[in-house]
C-alpha cells in the first residue's frame, strides 16, 4: 500500500479536479476509461488495490509501467499529470510530467524555500557567461505561470489539514497574512494524551535566555548552541516518559537551520537508539525538512549572539518551512530576548515570538535550571 502521506496528497490532488469547471466531469470519465485500458494502470490497481484516477496520477507521474512486473506497456502520453509539491522542482524537473500529458494539474506553495540547485551552477563565472543572476535560479515554472495563467485556472487551496489550529493560526498569523490567511480543518487540541501532558500547549516556545550556555559557538562558517542541545534532550526525555505512560507511538523531528547543531543533536540523542521505545526521531537541517510532517518537530533556533545577527534565518521562507511541518505539537527552542531584539533586516522570528505571547494555544516557557 503507498504510505499514508502519499495518499492524502493524492487525494487532495484530486480534490481539486472536482472543484475545476464543467469540464472536470468529461476528463474524469476518461480517465476512469483509460486506468481500465492501460496494461500499466491495471498492473497498479491489482497490486496496490488503489483506484483508477489514483493509478492515472501515479503513472502520469512515473512516466513509465515497466518497472511493474506484470505490465509490459508504458504509457507515452498520459491524459492528465498531477504535479504535486511542484514548488519545489526546477523547470525542467516540473517539465517531465508536463510533457508527457496532455492537462496538467499544478499543486504547490511559493512561499516556502526554492528548489535545490547544485553548488556548481551558483558559481559567479557560470552564471555571468549565461547572462544569470542567483535569483533566476530560484525561479520556478510554478511562479512563472501563477502570473499568466486566466483567473479560472488559477485556484487557492486555503483549507490547511495538517496542522491543530493554534499551530495553523500561528502560520497563517506570521506568513500567510498577506494572500489572505489559511483556514484549519482540524481542532485546537490533541488526541494524543500524551502530548497534552508533556507540553503546556499545541505551540510552546522554551526559553533558553536565563539558561547557562545560552550564546551559540561557531565551528567553521557554522553554528551550534550547547544549552538548547540539553534542553532537546530533557524536552525528548519527558516526551519518552507520557508517551510509555499513555501507551502512545509519536513521530518526532528535531530540525534546526545550521548543519553542526543537526550534527550535535543527532550524536547526542542517537535516535536509533532502543530506548527510545515510543518514540520515531530523526534529526534535520531545515532546508531538508521541506515537504515532510511529523506529530511533534521540535525546532532549535541555535543563533544567540551580542551582535543581534541572525544569519540566514532572516530568511521568512526558511522560518516558514521550519515551523509548519508540526502537526500536533510545535516546540521551539531558542533565546527570545536575542530574537526580539535581532532586528538588523528582515526578522520572522520577531513576528512569531509576538503571535506565541499574545494567542490562545501558545505558550513562552522559562525552564529552570
Amino acid at each position: 500500500m503507498l504510505p499514508a502521506s502519499a495518499r492524502e496528497q493524492v487525494s487532495i490532488a484530486l480534490r481539486i479536479i472536482d472543484s475545476l469547471d464543467a469540464q472536470s466531469a468529461p476528463i474524469t470519465r476518461e480517465l476512469r476509461l483509460y486506468a481500465r485500458r492501460q496494461a500499466g494502470c491495471r498492473a497498479l490497481m491489482k497490486h496496490y488495490g488503489i483506484g483508477e484516477l489514483t493509478a492515472v496520477t501515479i503513472l502520469a507521474e512515473l512516466g513509465d509501467a515497466r518497472r511493474f512486473s506484470s505490465s509490459r506497456h508504458a504509457v507515452r502520453y498520459a491524459g492528465l499529470a498531477i504535479v504535486d509539491e511542484v514548488s519545489k522542482a526546477t523547470p525542467t524537473e516540473a517539465l517531465v510530467p508536463m510533457a508527457r500529458s496532455r492537462r496538467w494539474v499544478l499543486v504547490g506553495d511559493e512561499l516556502p524555500l526554492p528548489p535545490f540547485v547544485d553548488t556548481g551552477l551558483i558559481d559567479e563565472g557560470i552564471l555571468e557567461g549565461h547572462g544569470l543572476e542567483r535569483s533566476d535560479l530560484e525561479e520556478t515554472l510554478f511562479t512563472q505561470l501563477g502570473g499568466t495563467l486566466p483567473k479560472d485556472r488559477d485556484r487557492v487551496l486555503s483549507m490547511q489539514h495538517r496542522m491543530l489550529r493554534p499551530i495553523g493560526e500561528l502560520i497563517s498569523e506570521c506568513f500567510y497574512r498577506g494572500r489572505g490567511g489559511l483556514e484549519h480543518a482540524r481542532p485546537a487540541t490533541s488526541d494524543l494524551q500524551s502530548l497534552r501532558e508533556a507540553f503546556l500547549s499545541p505551540v510552546t516556545w522554551y526559553s533558553t535566555t536565563r539558561l547557562p550556555g545560552q550564546r551559540e559557538k561557531r565551528v567553521g562558517a557554522t553554528y551550534w548552541n550547547e544549552s538548547e542541545l540539553r534542553l532537546v534532550r530533557r524536552l525528548l526525555d519527558t516526551l519518552q516518559r507520557r508517551a510509555v505512560a499513555n501507551d502512545e507511538s509519536l513521530d518526532v523531528a528535531v530540525i534546526s537551520g545550521y548543519g553542526e547543531q543537526a550534527r550535535r543533536v543527532r550524536r547526542d540523542l542517537r535516535p536509533h537508539d532502543p530506548k527510545w521505545t515510543h518514540l520515531t526521531l530523526d534529526v534535520h537541517a531545515v532546508d531538508s525538512f521541506q515537504g515532510q510532517e511529523r506529530d511533534v518537530v521540535i525546532c532549535s533556533v541555535t543563533r544567540s549572539n551580542a551582535d543581534n545577527d541572525l544569519g540566514f534565518l532572516r530568511s521568512e521562507r526558511r522560518v516558514n518551512v521550519a515551523l509548519s511541518r508540526a502537526k500536533d505539537s510545535l516546540i521551539i527552542v531558542g533565546d527570545p530576548r536575542f530574537c526580539r531584539r535581532a532586528r538588523e533586516g528582515d526578522n520572522p522570528f520577531a513576528l512569531v515570538l509576538e503571535h506565541v505571547e499574545r494567542f490562545d494555544g501558545c505558550t513562552l516557557v522559562e525552564p529552570r535550571q
